[in-house]
This record gives structure tokens, sequence and C-alpha cells, in this order.
């Protein structure tokens, strides 16, 4: 795998003004609408059992071009208290000409601090770039430290059946849940529940690639009856409780 400085600038420094074809980007879209629910879910879920999001400072931590920011910004109403870092120049400038009002900056989460304290944080496909364990640890330490005392930390990434076995053209793999349940123990954070969404179908095929070519229906019945592991997950943690 490639370093994840470098994948960044591959992937996305050079992608920024690219322009999508329309077709493309409808099927794209009609996947992420299904995607975007199951965040609305996550965050359901944490602001009716833990933390009312329209009072939570919020940070997302490889926030490309802020469409997740911009996601969480419509649900709370609150964009003055989101925060999104990068470590990609040019999708921060793209995010910023998008947002305005929702603070962003150019920052990498492994080698630098975070500098501030949140209620909750979100990792949306961070991990996946990360080569080596020291990497993923030290990220997470990261984050850890930029917790409130019961802030939460949402993981999403692939499922892989493990993140440091990847095939040799792999430019970025996924994790076993319970690899990135390990790590994160190791600094601190525990999970509080999880939840799957996609699915991987025979052949290696992501039931993503299927929204917008076949209907939307059958794509989540056939994700719902497989048996196959599921294409991408979520996993929010809590800072663990010092023992009294």
């Amino acid at each position: 795998m490639k370093s994840y400085k470098e994948e960044v600038v591959d992937r996305y420094d050079n992608r920024v003004e690219t322009d999508y074809n329309l077709k493309t980007t409808l099927r794209w879209m009609t996947a992420q609408l299904w995607l975007s629910k199951m965040l609305f879910d996550v965050l359901r879920t944490i602001d009716s059992q833990t933390h009312s999001l329209a009072k939570a400072r919020i940070l997302e931590v490889g926030c490309g071009g802020g469409r997740w920011t911009r996601f969480i910004a419509e649900v709370t109403h609150k964009p003055e208290l989101i925060t999104g870092i990068d470590l990609s120049a040019p999708t921060i400038e793209l995010a910023k000409r998008m947002n305005p009002a929702i603070t962003y900056r150019v920052a990498d989460l492994v080698e630098e601090p975070i500098g501030a304290v949140y209620d909750l944080i979100l990792a949306w496909g961070v991990f996946l770039h990360f080569p080596s364990e020291s990497t993923v640890k030290k990220a997470l330490r990261n984050i850890s430290n930029s917790l409130t005392k019961d802030g939460l930390f949402i993981f999403f990434d692939a499922w892989a059946r493990s993140h440091f076995n990847p095939p040799v053209d792999a430019e970025s793999w996924g994790f076993n849940p319970e690899e990135i349940i390990r790590m994160a123990a190791s600094e601190g954070l525990t999970p509080t529940f999880r939840k799957n969404v996609y699915r991987l179908f025979p052949g290696r095929k992501h039931s993503e690639q299927y929204y917008g070519i076949i209907p939307s229906w059958l794509v989540r019945a056939c994700e719902i009856i497989s048996p196959t592991p599921p294409g991408n997950y979520f996993v929010v943690f809590g800072r663990e409780r010092e023992e009294k």
C-alpha cells in the first residue's frame, strides 16, 4: 500500500476539479442517499441516547470537500459548531467555498495534535489509507485525546478480512471490525454500538455498485438476505471511563 500522504495526492488533490460524467454522478448519488439515511440513523441514536447534537462541538477528520460536514450542519442547524480537517489543501479550499459557515483547515491527523476538544468526532473512510498499525494507533490516540470526557468517535470504513493483508495491488484497504476495536481499545476507546451498511456480494462485488443500475429496493432486499459480510460499517466509540 502507498503511504497515506501519497494516496491523498494521487486520489484527492488531483480530483478536485475533475469534470464528472452526469450519468455516473447520478448513479453515485443514488447510493449516497441510502448512506445518508444510515448516517442520520446513527446521529439520531446519539442524539436520543447521549448527546444533544444541537449543542455538540463536532469535528470531521479527513473531511475532503465537506459533503458530510454539510450534511451534519443540515441536521444540527449549527454550522458554527462544526469543524473539518483534511490533509489535502485543494479539497479544503473546495469545502470552504461550498460551506462558508463551517470551519475548515489543513491538518495531518497522524502527525499533528488536533489542538481542541470535541463532543463528537467523525472519521469517514480515512483509516483505510493508513498502512501500518502504528499509524492507525497514532491517529486513534489523537482522536481519543481530543474528545471530551463523554465524547464519542464515529468510525466509518470498508469491511475487510484484515487490514494488514491486502491484495498486492491495493491502494487502500478496509478493516475487520475486531481489528479496529482492538486497536481503539489500546488508545482508551471502547465501542458503544455498530451499524452495517451495504453488503459484499459474491465475486468481490460491493452492493453500492448496483445502486442506480437496478431498482434500489431490489439492491436492499439482496443486502438483507445475503449471508456475505457487510460492505461498510459504523462503529461508535466512547472514551473508557476511569475506575473509581
